[in-house]
């Protein structure tokens, strides 16, 4: 062995140690880097299908929570507000049918089930969204479906994902969670899924579909899961209503929160909306859309396995 030749010798205990680490150093960071990258092909693939979504003619409602500081006008005021995407690309200041009010200040967030997509987060006490333009006035023709993206934060309680309804007995349709199970009330007959095991802090895919003659499909992650109620066949009545996500409305104020606040832009201006609400959703949604048609099986895994974000 040449002394004289620094290059020559073997390396000592601690210098292979430290090149070791280094290695594993790199070797994590290329693992992120696949990671990071299976993600952003996981991102576009669903970017590219969700917005192809909004041609559909049959889609009414699609809130994808990607617009912060969108307002709508509400009682003369231009207050915090879901932009409805669905049909062509909003210009301007246009305003359109379906524009989802935000009461008591649900929070949009950008920790959806994409890094930095956006998402409603809902405390499970006095927030909520109403969208007016009675999108669905005529369900007892097309039928209706809904699908969301969504995580509970407590799965201990009951509470109400969405509804269109003035108290049970005229429902349109609502999807809430009681005893470990979905259930549903339309038209007065009550459906309700198998008892489940599912985990806070996971996104979960749902789908609610029901037909003109009233035959109702309930979806879990792409399942079909046995939908049982009366007759299994569902009432869908000839009414207007609004629709309100995270919670469940009633006729009788006096069993729920009456007095809802929203504020305008600068928060000097509050509007005072009457309604009762029950079983306030705590929790958030990623995605929330509205067809006026039943949906297919295949309907439904297409959508899920476009943005299954596991």
């Amino acid at each position: 062995m040449d002394h004289n030749n620094p290059f020559s010798r073997g390396f000592s205990r601690a210098e292979l140690c430290l090149l070791a680490s280094a290695l594993l150093v790199v070797a994590a960071l290329i693992l992120v880097l696949f990671h990071v990258l299976d993600i952003r092909k996981g991102v576009n693939k669903w970017m590219n299908f969700h917005l192809s979504l909004n041609q559909d003619s049959d889609l009414i409602i699609n809130y994808d929570f990607e617009n912060p500081g969108y307002r709508a006008k509400c009682k003369g005021l231009f207050v915090p507000s879901l932009c409805n995407i669905a049909g062509n690309a909003i210009k301007g200041d246009e305003m359109r049918l379906s524009d989802g009010i935000l009461i008591n200040s649900p929070q949009i967030k950008k920790n959806g089930r994409w890094p930095g997509k956006g998402t409603l987060r809902f405390d499970g006490q006095k927030t909520f969204v109403v969208s007016s333009g009675h999108p669905i006035s005529d369900i007892w023709k097309t039928g209706i479906s809904v699908m969301t993206w969504m995580r509970f934060n407590n799965l201990d309680k009951v509470q109400c994902l969405y509804g269109c309804a003035s108290g049970l007995l005229s429902s349109k349709f609502n999807l809430y969670w009681r005893k470990r199970s979905f259930r549903s009330s339309l038209g007065g007959h009550e459906f309700s899924t198998p008892k489940l095991k599912l985990e806070s802090g996971i996104w979960y895919h749902l789908a609610l579909a029901v037909a003109p003659d009233g035959l109702v499909e309930f979806y879990l992650n792409g399942k079909q899961l046995p939908f049982k109620g009366e007759n299994d066949k569902a009432r869908l009545l000839k009414s207007t209503c609004d629709l309100v996500i995270g919670g469940l409305c009633l006729d009788n104020s006096d069993n729920g929160i009456t007095t809802q606040t929203v504020y305008d832009e600068k928060r000097q201006h509050k509007i005072t909306v009457e309604c009762g609400l029950r079983d306030m959703f705590e929790g958030e949604i990623d995605e929330f859309m509205l067809y006026k048609r039943p949906l297919s099986e295949d309907d439904v895994i297409t959508h899920y396995e476009a943005g299954n974000p596991y």
